[in-house]
């Protein structure tokens, strides 16, 4: 499953990235807060074998507070699954370090 932003719905729309038996979970202009508040629409997905994250640019004034709740929630759901974590965007020093400190902490959450 990928979960993300504009950049991850146009890997599916527009570069035909994504192979059409993928779940794809992406929303023009979001961040990672959307995904905390509409989180049905992950939690409901079956046969779920990886997880791609890619999410950042929208959520730049929030700092990654969203975006660690988002990672607990989906290691709780999918907890036999790795997920991995694109790198965030905007790569903002002080935030990368402490994600990546995060997901290294966290069994079976790649940072890439």
């Amino acid at each position: 499953m990928f979960i993300g932003d504009s950049i991850t719905d146009g890997m599916k729309s527009e570069a035909n990235v994504v192979d059409s038996t993928c779940t794809v979970r992406a929303v023009v202009g979001v961040g990672s807060k959307y995904w905390l508040d509409h989180y049905s629409e992950i939690s409901s997905v079956s046969d779920v074998k990886g997880i791609n994250i890619m999410l950042g640019t929208n959520d730049y004034d929030y700092g990654i507070s969203y975006m660690k709740q988002l990672l607990e929630k989906l290691h709780g759901t999918f907890s036999n699954v790795t997920i991995y974590v694109d790198n965030l965007l905007p790569d903002k020093d002080s935030n990368t370090s402490e994600f990546k400190k995060l997901c290294f902490a966290i069994e079976r959450i790649l940072y890439l």
